[in-house]
């Protein structure tokens, strides 16, 4: 079955939210806009998990939800 994923608020200031629609586990990865790996938190088990974008500095990147089946990918702007 198929797993729905809201990403918000994007862009974003300080945190950014994921939620999933079912329960299962996954793993979010970062890139920065050149395409090199910036963060990567496995095993989150949680619905709803808020990811501190202190180390993240202002710009655009690509985040990966990882369920081990499927990745879905979202662009996230980070403002400040």
């Amino acid at each position: 079955m198929d797993r729905h994923y809201l990403v918000y608020p994007n862009p974003f200031k300080d945190d950014i939210t994921i939620r999933q629609e079912l329960l299962g586990e996954y793993k979010l990865i970062i890139f920065n806009i050149e395409g090199k790996l910036v963060t990567q938190i496995e095993n989150i088990k949680n619905v709803k998990f808020t990811l501190k974008s202190r180390h993240l500095e202002k710009g655009t990147y690509i985040l990966q939800v990882d369920n081990g089946i499927q990745t879905k990918e979202f662009k996230i702007i980070k403002t400040e």
